[in-house]
């Protein structure tokens, strides 16, 4: 069987890889955590624009490529053929299995629609219309979630084929070329350098992979040591290239480039005693860099040795917040009312140690409130009033789980919506708690402990 597997994989590495090469750009994209809020044609323009053609990639070039693997071994359990899976087949072949989770986010009629032109915008739906007459409504809101549900869904599919594959590297699995250029990018980023992208193209009758760097510091030394060691490891974690290109941009120094050849190159991998003068000779063209302003080597010293401080600090600074709360501000609004400001803002807190639980919340609350109403000043100007007038309102929602902020801004009553923290000192104020919510209050503060939330951590306090 494992046998199989592997050939599988061998026959089929240009679809996997594309899968990876796709979904790493679709990550990209910065528009997964926009946040429109009630705007109705930002929202319609967002699905139109963005939404539709992105999940229309994702279901072809991600979805299908990888549950086609499950689909295909299901057939052959079952002794059926295995010719022209498409991904109608494949979520049918996967429906009734353990799977079914995986294919939910998939829907026959929009992927047509979409992929036909079969759309038609309503008052608060969008209708799809495949090629055979059959319709589907769907609420814009319903369509943002399936989108995102199937962004979670293909991320977890392609981690659990990278974890699979990496622990299982020993038996000869052939590697999807992006997994290994994903850890290219990882394995070399520091301070001072960060490869932003690998294409692979041809030249000349030869194959060859583009690397795109972006440097950071303003020594030529420096440029050039990371240049030559990030073409050296991708000769290493990308084999099978004639020649490797490095194309080095940087602010402080004119277009830089790097060339290796890749046959050279892996003549002298093949060797485990090689001189590290023969990895040098593999080189076609030396790095090409012609520096704007002349450095001193002292400024060079000093560069490393801040930068190197900053590694350290962090590390430093990461020890010293063991056991404080990590809290995010997803979604902060602040507006002015009489003579104090009024907040509103979604945050998520992690408890780094274990559970969150009531006292937790009660103990940092003060912190949470104090982050969330810095986060709503810093968005204003510094003449903006709003940003030194006192608080006279806040209601703050508080999460155990982070999700995008277009979801966080009409979030329903699930389990990780934890409480709201209200301060109430402009009295004509009002807004009610959360339904069915078990309100306390604890000095200034008042909270509304969702009942959900609750019920799901077994009324730990």
């Amino acid at each position: 069987m494992r046998g199989t597997f592997k050939e599988y994989f061998y026959h089929h590495d240009k679809e996997i890889n594309g899968a990876f090469l796709n979904l790493e750009e679709i990550n990209r994209f910065d528009w997964h955590d926009e946040f429109t809020g009630n705007q109705d044609y930002e929202l319609i323009r967002l699905i139109d624009q963005r939404i539709h053609p992105t999940y229309l990639r994702m279901i072809e070039s991600v979805l299908c490529p990888i549950l086609s693997i499950a689909a295909y071994f299901s057939r052959i359990d079952k002794g059926s053929g295995t010719d022209g899976l498409n991904i109608f087949q494949v979520i049918e072949e996967l429906k009734d299995t353990d799977l079914n989770e995986v294919t939910k986010p998939y829907s026959q009629i929009m992927r047509n629609g979409v992929a036909h032109g079969g759309i038609t915008y309503l008052q608060d739906e969008i209708r799809y219309r495949d090629s055979k007459g059959n319709e589907d409504k769907k609420d814009v809101h319903e369509i943002i979630r399936i989108f995102d549900d199937l962004v979670d869904t293909c991320n977890a599919l392609i981690i659990a084929l990278s974890v699979f594959l990496l622990t299982h590297q020993a038996y000869g699995y052939k590697l999807p070329q992006q997994l290994l250029i994903n850890e290219l990018i990882e394995e070399t980023e520091n301070p001072w350098w960060e490869i932003i992208g690998c294409l692979p193209s041809e030249l000349t009758q030869m194959n060859q992979l583009i690397i795109f760097a972006r440097s950071r510091t303003m020594f030529f030394d420096k440029i050039r040591f990371f240049a030559i060691q990030s073409c050296l490891l991708a000769g290493t974690l990308a084999p099978g290239y004639d020649r490797y290109f490095m194309s080095i941009r940087s602010q402080t120094s004119t277009l830089g480039c790097v060339s290796f050849d890749g046959r050279k190159l892996k003549q002298v991998h093949e060797n485990p005693d090689s001189p590290f003068e023969d990895y040098i000779r593999t080189i076609e063209d030396n790095v090409i860099f012609k520096k704007r302003v002349r450095r001193l080597k002292f400024c060079e010293r000093l560069e490393t040795l801040l930068g190197s401080f900053g590694i350290n600090w962090k590390r430093f600074k990461a020890k010293s917040l063991v056991g404080i709360p990590r809290i995010s501000v997803r979604i902060s609004s602040i507006h002015r009312s009489g003579w104090g400001v009024v907040l509103k803002s979604k945050v998520i807190v992690i408890n780094p140690n274990g559970e969150i639980s009531k006292d937790y919340i009660k103990r940092w609350s003060g912190r949470i409130v104090k982050k969330s109403l810095h986060h709503a000043r810093s968005k204003c100007s510094f003449n903006n009033k709003m940003r030194y007038l006192f608080l006279g309102y806040a209601d703050i929602s508080v999460f155990r789980r982070d999700y995008r902020r277009r979801r966080l801004a009409d979030f329903n009553l699930d389990p990780d919506l934890i409480c709201t923290i209200k301060i109430k000192r402009i009295k004509r104020i009002r807004n009610p708690d959360i339904y069915k919510s078990e309100t306390e209050v604890n000095g200034k503060y008042h909270f509304a402990w969702n009942r959900s939330w609750l019920e799901d951590t077994s009324g730990k306090t």
